[in-house]
């Protein structure tokens, strides 16, 4: 519980410090960086939940390019349904299918990003899950998968995406 309170604050705080209303002048966020690079937040477990909020909310108030990670490939179009999209979704958003456990597959979409020249502004780890029921009812492997998610996951997206800048 203390790692999902945890979480939710920080995604609160991110969400502030990206959103225009926090800005005096209510300017969007730059969308390059000095060199004219592209800046781009990446937010895992897009698919679903605070996930899903947190990538509306950054297309919704923000200029970056948004870049999703999730297990579950999902249509990118879909996911705005409901939302003013008259810029066109596929300049602003990119979703790759990769596991947050797999540091092969997180090293291949940092090495994309790298490649088509945009720069990790920030990273919003929203990516996990949960078993619930009795403690003595849960195994150890469902334990280990939570905690390699939940816990593991964030160390291993801050240290891939931002490993480099530390």
């Amino acid at each position: 519980m203390l790692l999902l309170a945890f979480c939710i604050i920080t995604i609160s705080f991110t969400l502030f410090k990206l959103s225009p209303c926090c800005n005096k002048t209510k300017k969007r966020r730059p969308s390059k960086d000095q060199e004219g690079r592209p800046l781009c937040a990446v937010v895992t477990g897009y698919s679903s939940g605070i996930g899903l909020a947190t990538v509306k909310a950054l297309y919704k108030d923000t200029n970056l390019k948004i870049i999703g990670i999730d297990v579950v490939e999902v249509d990118g179009g879909g996911i705005f349904k409901g939302l003013d999209t008259t810029s066109n979704i596929n300049t602003r958003f990119m979703g790759f299918k990769c596991d947050v456990t797999n540091d092969i597959e997180l090293k291949k979409v940092y090495e994309t990003l790298v490649r088509k020249g945009f720069v990790v502004d920030a990273i919003i780890c929203c990516a996990g899950i949960t078993r619930t029921g009795p403690l003595m009812e849960i195994n150890a492997n469902q334990i280990q998968k939570v905690m390699d998610i939940n816990v593991m996951g964030v160390h291993r997206c801050i240290r891939t995406f931002f490993g480099r800048k530390i």
